[in-house]
């Protein structure tokens, strides 16, 4: 039996696509940053390699964080994907692999932001105490630089987890797919009535002539 998918969910299809791209491309850069060497000059003394010591010391599992969240984050955009294009070829179990999807592209990018945020940040922040102990612009523009640099993809990520579950929520409640041939059977029903009301009026009409012809009431 052919289905039809609902214009509201091909948009959705459509937006899935696009915003499941955006995290592993960042996530890219995030896991590149960890396989370049760091440079970071202040006062004219290189910290790239002091940096990398202290971030393998005071947060062993950065890297591999890293890591493990490009590729949950590869892994969740295929789904995605191949939820949008069943979507588009009007496949029912799209519709729940979407919401799958959805749900844990949200866990993951939570559990990402978490660690950013509450464990890596304070790293950093250490590192910069430890190795610019004055107070002065120099110090809080570091701080602030950094702060910037961690928290504005986390900070980014709710308004895709924000989408992403009330996306869910939509497939889940909504329906989004139709019977193309019972929409079909439906409007020639309809059409069928409406031919047979127009003949029934038009046999009326008929007969009234007729009496009137004969000069009946």
């Amino acid at each position: 039996m052919k289905r039809s998918t609902s214009t509201f969910f091909l948009v959705l299809a459509v937006l899935n696509i696009l915003v499941a791209v955006i995290p592993p491309c960042v996530g890219g850069f995030g896991a590149a940053s960890f396989m370049s060497e760091t440079k970071i000059n202040i006062n004219n003394r290189e910290l790239g390699p002091e940096l990398e010591k202290h971030i393998a010391k005071e947060a062993p599992l950065a890297k591999v964080e890293a890591f493990v969240a490009l590729a949950m984050n590869i892994f969740c955009c295929l789904l995605l994907i191949g939820g949008a294009v069943g979507l588009f070829m009007s496949q029912t179990w799209a519709r729940w692999l979407s919401i799958a999807a959805g749900l844990l592209f949200i866990f993951t990018l939570l559990v990402h932001d978490i660690y950013q945020i509450f464990f890596y940040r304070p790293v950093l922040m250490r590192f910069i105490d430890l190795h610019v102990p004055a107070q002065g612009v120099l110090a809080d523009g570091i701080k602030f630089g950094t702060t910037v640099s961690v928290l504005m993809w986390s900070c980014t990520n709710p308004l895709i987890m924000i989408y992403l579950f009330v996306m869910s929520l939509c497939m889940a409640f909504m329906t989004g797919f139709h019977d193309v041939s019972t929409i079909n059977l439906v409007k020639r029903r309809t059409k069928d009535d409406d031919d047979e009301e127009d003949d029934d009026e038009d046999d009326r009409r008929a007969r009234r002539r007729k009496k009137w012809d004969r000069g009946e009431d």
